[in-house]
């Protein structure tokens, strides 16, 4: 037998075998290349509100699972009929691994108008639910706020009139509420009959920190009503030794450089706020209550010896109950006051009325140049900050003698602090981009081996079959 003729067959069944198995790959190839992996964010709901009121929010809680095979971070939304978000989880969006589940929860407030049924959806990249829900009408709620005093003084109760109308069909119980400069102060519970009108009495207690201007709002269901007042620190008449007749409102005297005015509490603390006194602890063991009034001066004043080496001086009134008792005081100076004082040089003096008596302190330089005192005192009056002791002077020459006044808004500019804030674009922008990012690292991380050539299996089984027949032939004519 011819060698070729012996082998002819044997060819034949390798070509076979060989387009079989390039069919497979093919085949094979072709299923790798069209599966990828990917992350699916599953979402049920799980619970919602039985009922909902115009003005009332609607909470729908949803389990989200990823059901795919890659871990993935999306955002999840409550939308409206008109496809509109109303609420969402979104900063940070929901991540979840594969198999994972999370609850969320999402809050939607109806508004007037609401009534009816109100188809909404929870939503993730991947999956969407739907659901319906009757809102029913909101209160008719009508509601006008009354005479309020203004000014008042500080530490005195203001009375604030409303009046609710009940202007709907059916009985109404809300409750009316008075806050202030967004706190509340007073609230109370209201019954209404159907055209029914009441009136309310809402009540606010001030003291010294609310000096300045204020906003009231009055709200009863979803109605609103808002007002303004003024609160005045309260005057307070002094003796001859203090800043010529001062008064804590209105125009300081001409002595004052800076005025400041602080509630004390029962404990016998008061804080005090845009000063170089930042705190007064007096003994109060009859839980008295009033107001600190902290002037800092500009000379000595009339009546009182002058003191060599003046850096600040000031005149402290306290309810007067608590005038000679012993007491704490804290100061805080700054860098500019100093000229670079020694805080062991500095002593605190107080005025007996008779005399400067070298009061105990301790002194502290602080990190950005400025000094720290914490003084003892039997009493209150006229305090001196001083790197010299005192002297005796006439009234005359002690109104000479004037500290470095403090330097004026203009002199040191305040930073601005900028908050960065995030939108809900930005969130979406952060999850897309991290999305792009783990697929590119999928792609890259493949093996080069399993990243098959778009046609190569049919390519190679069409080659196959054209071997085949010609070698099948050329046999034959051999034979």
């Amino acid at each position: 037998m011819h060698p070729i003729r012996s082998r002819c067959p044997f060819v034949s069944s390798f070509l076979v075998v060989l387009l079989v198995l390039s069919v497979l790959t093919m085949g094979l190839g072709g299923g790798a290349a069209e599966s990828a992996d990917e992350a699916f964010f599953e979402v049920e709901i799980t619970g919602m509100n039985d009922s909902v009121s115009e003005g009332e929010r609607f909470v729908v809680t949803a389990t989200v699972t990823n059901t795919g095979t890659v871990e993935d971070s999306q955002q999840i939304h409550l939308k409206n009929d008109a496809d509109e978000i109303v609420a969402s989880v979104a900063q940070p969006p929901v991540t979840l691994a594969p198999g994972e589940r999370k609850r969320v929860t999402l809050t939607w407030r109806m508004e007037r108008g609401d009534a009816g049924s109100q188809e909404f959806s929870v939503q993730s990249n991947d999956d969407v639910t739907r659901r319906s829900i009757d809102v029913q009408p909101g209160p008719s709620l009508e509601l006008s706020i009354g005479d309020v005093e203004s000014p008042i003084t500080a530490g005195e109760t203001l009375t604030v009139p409303i009046t609710v109308t009940n202007a709907g069909n059916g009985t109404e119980t809300a409750r009316a509420r008075l806050a202030v400069n967004g706190s509340t102060a007073d609230e109370r519970e209201i019954d209404l009959d159907p055209g029914e009108s009441t009136a309310v009495t809402l009540t606010w207690e001030s003291n010294a920190s609310h000096a300045g201007e204020r906003t009231l709002v009055a709200t009863v269901a979803d109605e609103r009503e808002t007002t303004t007042i003024v609160v005045e620190t309260p005057n307070r008449s002094t003796d001859s030794g203090s800043s010529s007749g001062s008064s804590s409102g209105g125009t300081p005297p001409a002595n004052v450089a800076e005025r400041n005015s602080a509630l004390l509490t029962r404990d016998g603390s008061a804080q005090v706020t845009g000063s170089d006194v930042e705190r007064i602890t007096v003994e109060n063991d009859d839980d008295v209550t009033g107001l600190v009034l902290v002037n800092r001066l500009h000379t000595v004043p009339d009546g009182v010896a002058g003191v060599d080496d003046l850096l600040r001086i000031y005149r402290i009134d306290v309810p007067d109950e608590l005038t000679n008792h012993d007491a704490t005081i804290e100061f805080a100076l700054p860098a500019w006051a100093l000229d670079d004082v020694d805080p062991d040089a500095v002593d605190v003096v107080y005025w007996t009325g008779e005399e400067w008596t070298e009061l105990d302190a301790e002194t502290a330089a602080t990190e950005d140049g400025g000094m720290t005192i914490e003084a003892e005192t039997p009493g209150f009056s006229v305090f001196a900050i001083t790197t010299g002791g005192t002297a005796d002077q006439t009234e005359e020459q002690a109104a000479t003698e004037t500290p470095t006044d403090a330097p004026t808004a203009t002199d040191t500019p305040m930073p601005t602090a900028t908050s960065p804030s995030t939108s809900g674009s930005d969130a979406s922008s952060t999850t897309d981009a991290n999305a792009s990012t783990a697929t590119d690292e999928s792609t890259a991380a493949m093996d080069p081996s399993e990243q098959s050539i778009p046609g190569f299996g049919v390519v190679a089984a069409l080659v196959a079959l054209l071997v085949a027949a010609l070698v099948g032939r050329r046999g034959n004519r051999r034979t």
